[in-house]
């Protein structure tokens, strides 16, 4: 079976190989030879998430509590590198105050806190060597790029711009977003892992979006 995430509202469903987990507060998941599916139920009213483990034949196997809330979105897919799948808890009532970025590892489940010094996190998308994350705020959008070996963070902001959604492509990342001031203008930046446009796409005859991609 393959490893997938899907995210719907505040639920996430994982598909996986059954090893073992370990979570944030060290409690190992029993039964693990046993488990298929994992199902992440969160809440914008506490930092708390629970992931509920199944077998194949949807029987509950254990339970697994992570200190995050929000750890769903209705339009936003959850990132994946390698083993590892990416989420930006969205913090108490949606707030965005959390700085941090998760990773939950599909072969051996644990789980890996990335500190983004930044706030109102939107959206994460991943190379083999770098972590990179969208914010917007103060009518700036921002990237952030962390090295994921030295923990090296740099940013850089783009003025009066929104950015919606973030894709690591080969050596590219690709910004899709829009215009502040006019939010019919929509592009789609073309950037080098140093944050440098390589080439603007105008893609204002398609309307916004560009939330799951």
């Amino acid at each position: 079976m393959n490893k997938k995430i899907i995210k719907k509202f505040q639920y996430s469903l994982i598909f996986l190989m059954s090893v073992s987990l370990m979570a944030c507060e060290g409690k190992t998941v029993k039964n693990m030879d046993n488990i298929k599916i994992g199902i992440v139920e969160s809440t914008v009213l506490k930092a708390k998430s629970t992931i509920h483990w199944y077998d194949e034949d949807l029987q509950i196997v254990d339970t697994q509590t992570l200190k995050y809330a929000s750890m769903g979105d209705t339009f936003k897919r959850p990132t994946y590198e390698k083993d590892d799948v990416y989420f930006v808890p969205g913090g108490l009532q949606g707030d965005g105050t959390n700085r941090e970025v998760i990773s939950i590892n599909l072969s051996d489940f644990s789980v890996k806190e990335y500190l983004i010094d930044n706030i109102s996190l939107t959206d994460v998308s991943v190379s083999d060597k770098y972590i990179f994350v969208n914010s917007n705020l103060n009518f700036q959008a921002h990237l952030n790029r962390l090295d994921r070996y030295t923990e090296t963070l740099i940013e850089k902001t783009y003025d009066g711009t929104f950015f919606e959604s973030i894709l690591v492509f080969k050596d590219k990342l690709l910004v899709f977003g829009n215009m502040i001031q006019d939010e019919t203008e929509t592009f789609i930046y073309v950037l080098d892992e140093d944050f440098n446009i390589l080439e603007t796409i105008d893609m204002s005859h398609y309307g916004r979006g560009g939330l799951s991609i």
